[in-house]
């Protein structure tokens, strides 16, 4: 890995990231002072010389990667989410493997359905209330 301003270079070791693979790559960036959206760019070369610029908006077939910056809520304290990172195979994986972790990632964020009930229940309740105290007044 190589640092240049800006601008942060990976450059694969041996047979590089064979086709069908997937890989992650981690830095450390300064979150900016204000809430947003990052766009970021990524420019694969190959050894062919070939580049895909990963740079487009969302839809397009190759999007850069956009990081949503929020604010925090109001505490000073902190954490850090984290994920079963062990690869024993130098980092990468296949898109299968990354869509499976993908799939359990969505999976978890998920709405439950007992907030549904919950809703329900407390509609309900509200409901009869309402009625309760419109036929309470026409006595």
């Amino acid at each position: 890995m190589t640092i240049d301003g800006n601008k942060v270079s990976w450059t694969a070791t041996g047979e590089g990231i064979q086709a069908g693979q997937f890989q992650r790559f981690y830095f450390t960036a300064q979150n900016p002072d204000t809430a947003g959206d990052i766009a970021w760019d990524a420019y694969q070369h190959y050894a062919d010389g070939s580049l895909v610029q990963w740079s487009g908006e969302e839809g397009t077939d190759s999007p850069h990667s956009i990081t949503g910056i929020i604010e925090a809520a109001g505490s000073d304290s902190h954490s850090h989410g984290s994920m079963d990172m062990d690869m024993g195979n130098g980092g990468s994986m296949s898109m299968d493997e990354h869509n499976a972790i993908m799939a359990d990632v969505d999976k978890s964020t998920e709405t439950s359905p007992l907030l549904y009930i919950t809703l329900g229940i407390s509609l309900l309740s509200f409901l009869l209330a309402a009625i309760s105290l419109l036929r309470g007044k026409k006595e």
